[in-house]
């Protein structure tokens, strides 16, 4: 519902009609169920990536509300991804349970005006902003998620130097990074829905030296910006990301030539003290 061309989502699951979302109202249940089979809990629980799960809509946002509430009465950490304005009461809840969840706020430049075209119905770079300084202030773990990063668009220092002052200045310490690539169904999203088409042809013409690679992340090919524009963008990002004091993982997913780590969005957890809170609260039952 945000209507970000980049989505994840898009061509790898849900319905065909991207103005439509579907909402499992047994979530709930079934995770009970599922998590009372185990007879050891996990440490953490992922809420996909590959969705938002603060979207504006107030079915989703209760679904979200009582899965967060469930996982974090039981002691099991939670890692969310979002673009969007956190409902008071859900940023309320993660607050109360700050040393359980580990927040990835997504936000790729401060112009507006280019996220009013690529992410028409997420929050403002403030409100995002606003949300990391609130997060981590309140001890909730947080990264910066500065992906996809646009060819032609926000690739440069200046919007990079912008960026980073802004995240430094919200309490950023860590950010992962990632370049845009072209997934056919992206790619089909771009060229019917970006009603600029020197902005879509910028784009484009930047992947023309690209090649093609096979992502198991994404289930299919993928065509990715050469090695050495990708290299050039990721130096200029941790050289400038460095003047700040934040450091700078890159997306190993869709960067395996160029990365040796991950992205780090899972960060680090501590099984040991996961599982005595656990305890503590199973003895407290």
């Amino acid at each position: 519902m945000h209507g970000c061309l980049d989505c994840y989502a898009q061509g790898a699951c849900g319905p065909k009609d991207s103005e439509k979302i579907v909402v499992a109202g047994n979530l709930l249940p079934k995770l009970r169920g599922e998590l009372s089979r185990r007879h050891v809990k996990p440490a953490v629980v992922c809420l996909d990536f590959s969705s938002d799960p603060f979207q504006p809509v107030p079915e989703l946002l209760d679904r979200t509300y009582e899965v967060l509430e469930y996982l974090l009465g039981e002691g099991i950490g939670v890692i969310f991804q979002t673009r969007a304005k956190i409902p008071p009461r859900h940023l309320e809840l993660l607050l109360a349970h700050a040393p359980l969840v580990r927040a990835i706020i997504g936000l790729v430049t401060t112009d507006r005006r280019i996220l009013r075209i690529f992410e028409p119905h997420t929050a403002t770079p403030q409100t995002r902003l606003r949300q990391m300084r609130q997060l981590t202030s309140g001890g909730v773990a947080t990264l910066a998620r500065v992906d996809p990063i646009l060819p032609g668009l926000t690739d440069d220092p200046d919007t990079m130097h912008n960026l980073c002052a802004a995240l430094a200045e919200a309490g950023m310490h860590e950010l992962s990074a990632g370049v845009l690539v072209l997934r056919p169904a992206l790619l089909s999203a771009l060229r019917n829905r970006l009603a600029r088409p020197r902005i879509y042809g910028r784009l484009v013409e930047s992947f023309e030296q690209g090649h093609n690679v096979w992502s198991s992340e994404f289930g299919g090919q993928m065509r990715v910006l050469p090695a050495a524009a990708r290299r050039r963008i990721f130096q200029w990002l941790t050289a400038i990301s460095a003047q700040y004091g934040i450091r700078v993982h890159v997306c190993g997913c869709k960067n395996p030539d160029l990365a040796g780590e991950s992205c780090n969005l899972a960060g680090p957890w501590s099984p040991r003290e996961t599982v005595e809170r656990q305890l503590a609260l199973f003895a407290t039952k």
